[in-house]
């Protein structure tokens, strides 16, 4: 049994004495970083560290962002334009509401307040 903890302790030894670093070093390889620790039996890349961005890479990154930009110009004017058209289809809609109610001769007070027009307005239309 003795004999069996020795073992387990040896074999625990090893592997702690694997884990220990010699020392640490920096390479470099075709453009990219590397930092490879030296342990006692094993080499290993512990990771790369950040490239250098390429021009290319910047250039179409910049274009992207153009295009994205330019696209959200064009939405942003085509909603505008959506609305616009959605205030003065309404606007018609109150002023063809207005003429009917003239047409029946209402009341200018009863047409203001249904359509929401001015007093101005409904006059001019009274003259058409």
């Amino acid at each position: 049994m003795i004999a069996l903890w020795i073992i387990l302790g040896l074999l625990a030894l090893i592997l702690v004495l694997m884990l220990i670093p010699a020392g640490l070093a920096l390479h470099y390889h075709g453009e990219e970083f590397t930092v490879e620790g030296k342990w006692l039996f094993l080499r290993f890349t512990l990771w790369p560290l950040p490239e250098k961005e390429e021009p290319e890479k910047a250039e179409k990154k910049q274009e992207k962002k153009a295009i994205r930009d330019e696209h959200a110009i064009y939405a942003k004017g085509v909603d505008d334009g959506i609305e616009e058209g959605k205030a003065k289809g309404a606007r018609e809609k109150q002023i063809e509401i207005a003429k009917s109610m003239l047409k029946e001769n209402m009341d200018i007070e009863m047409i203001i307040k249904i359509t929401g027009l001015t007093k101005q307005e409904i006059e001019k239309l009274q003259e058409m």
